[in-house]
């Protein structure tokens, strides 16, 4: 059982080469073993989680005789990677859904491990499904 993830949609610009983003992202992301990561293509990368939601268990309780078919029931989320090269750096736009250890590899990733002077120039929180601006 597992709680779905939140959403994530962050913007980020660093001075380093896009190789070298691509290889931090594929490192600091690996290793986690309910992700399975995919290439779609130059720079971009994807992380696909598959689980059986905890609402589950609670409907399958509710069911009764027949809560083991419960458990086939699988949820599927994304996260996207997709770095691109914009003048001197590259621009790291992150979008999709991330569980609560994926979310604290990335603000590994984006905050204080690999890349100090990064500041996100758009970060969006998702209040009520739609996505509202927020400035750092």
């Amino acid at each position: 059982m597992a709680p779905m993830g939140r959403q994530v949609e962050e913007v980020f610009h660093v001075s380093e080469d896009s190789q070298q983003v691509e290889s931090a992202v594929l490192a600091a992301t690996s290793g986690v073993p309910k992700y399975f990561v995919s290439s779609l293509g130059v720079g971009a990368v994807e992380l696909t989680r598959r689980f059986t939601p905890t609402v589950t268990l609670v409907l399958g309780l509710a069911i009764g005789p027949l809560w083991p078919v419960m458990f086939l029931y699988r949820e599927t989320e994304t996260l996207t990677f997709r770095i691109t090269r914009e003048g001197r750096g590259t621009r790291l736009h992150v979008s999709g859904h991330a569980d609560e250890e994926m979310r604290s590899r990335l603000r590994q990733l984006t905050g204080g491990g690999l890349w100090l002077h990064t500041q996100p120039d758009e970060f969006r929180v998702f209040v009520g499904g739609a996505p509202t601006a927020l400035s750092r």
